[in-house]
């Protein structure tokens, strides 16, 4: 079976955009945690048949945590709170969120699948890109798309998320991992 991951769907433009590029033979599961976007994603996509639809937020554990987010669709909130500096100035919500160990979920997964994942969650990558490192699960998955947050860190936070980013980018250069930059 083949399978994309796709971790922070947002409203559904990287669904769109790999549906496009890999065709449909693929099991898209989506992982969306602001309740705004997960409705827009159930209305726009929900009855497709290959296509599975979760309001979860992707992370290295089971477990619930507080989701602070905005209205504006464009603006992706987190459950990282050193992540969250970018909400001071805007309206902002907060909310509990299922989170759900994305690790584990692919750990899980047999051999013989392709698995292909796109990250862009807010700064829970740095977290389960480390864990899938020290558990080997990386190896699991084809093709790693993602998109890092350093930039939207508080100003004492930044200096640790960027090298947390540049570890996890010379594991992957140095292991043969099919990794790119998402934007």
């Amino acid at each position: 079976m083949k399978i994309f991951l796709d971790c922070g769907s947002n409203l559904g433009q990287a669904y769109t955009y790999f549906k496009d590029k890999y065709g449909d033979n693929y099991k898209y599961i989506l992982l969306e945690p602001n309740p705004n976007c997960y409705r827009k994603l159930v209305a726009d996509f929900g009855d497709i048949s290959n296509v599975e639809i979760h309001n979860k937020a992707a992370y290295i554990k089971d477990c619930v945590k507080n989701f602070r987010f905005t209205d504006d669709y464009s603006v992706g909130g987190s459950i990282i709170e050193s992540h969250n500096s970018l909400y001071e100035e805007k309206s902002k919500q907060e909310s509990p969120v299922t989170c759900i160990d994305v690790v584990e979920m692919i750990e899980n997964l047999s051999l013989e699948n392709e698995i292909i994942v796109k990250f862009d969650i807010e700064s829970s990558e740095y977290d389960i890109l480390e864990r899938m490192i020290a558990s080997k699960t990386i190896f699991k998955v084809n093709k790693i798309y993602c998109e890092f947050h350093s930039q939207y860190m508080n100003a004492e936070d930044k200096k640790e998320f960027k090298l947390r980013e540049e570890k996890i980018l010379d594991f992957v250069r140095h292991n043969g991992i099919h990794f790119e930059i998402w934007h």
